[in-house]
């Protein structure tokens, strides 16, 4: 065969499965084709393997090996002498990405709330979907119809929401509990976040 026939047909392959892979996503549909291309995904992330982050940000996550020592989720005072280490180390910013939304023993919550008040921090709230994938349309009449809309907003305690800025949090999964989606944006009847 030809060589720019073989060209030609492998650029017509690759060009239909994106534009597969571009009508399932754009019609948040799933199915045989984003499994697929979540398995590419990770293939692809394992050949590229582990990026050094930047100097500026350091990361402090709850692993396997803390979780067994200090049980999960860390109690409160746990999380509190956690957040103290940090601060003393005067970063610019300290970012929890534990949804604080039930009171736990006072003596714990009352330590994570004087730690998140020692230096600029940053707590989560959540909004929850009737649906992890979310069908939105563009309608001309309503401006916001294309913004997913969040059954509810799982917010702080206030308590902790007085010591912190409060930051929104949103990952949805794939059909196979796969985080993959992160909507910067919602609206629920009376708002927008």
């Amino acid at each position: 065969m030809n060589h720019r026939l073989l060209t030609v047909i492998a650029l017509l392959l690759a060009g239909l499965w994106g534009a597969a892979l571009g009508y399932v996503n754009l019609h948040a549909g799933s199915g045989v084709l984003d499994r697929m291309e979540a398995s590419l995904a990770d293939i692809r992330s394992a050949i590229v393997g582990a990026k050094t982050p930047p100097p500026v940000v350091s990361i402090v996550a709850i692993d396997d090996r803390t979780a067994r020592a200090h049980g999960y989720p860390l109690d409160r005072a746990t999380l509190a002498r956690l957040a103290n280490a940090i601060t003393a180390l005067k970063p610019k910013a300290l970012a929890i990405d534990i949804l604080l939304v039930d009171p736990g023993p006072e003596a714990g919550d009352a330590a994570l709330t004087s730690a998140l008040r020692q230096g600029p921090s940053v707590i989560a709230a959540a909004a929850t979907f009737a649906q992890s994938s979310q069908r939105v349309t563009d309608a001309a009449e309503d401006p916001f119809a294309a913004i997913p809309e969040a059954n509810q907003l799982l917010l702080p305690l206030p308590r902790f929401a007085e010591a912190a800025a409060v930051g929104i949090v949103n990952v949805a999964t794939d059909q196979t509990g796969t985080p993959r989606f992160i909507p910067l944006i919602s609206r629920a009847a009376d708002r927008l976040d």
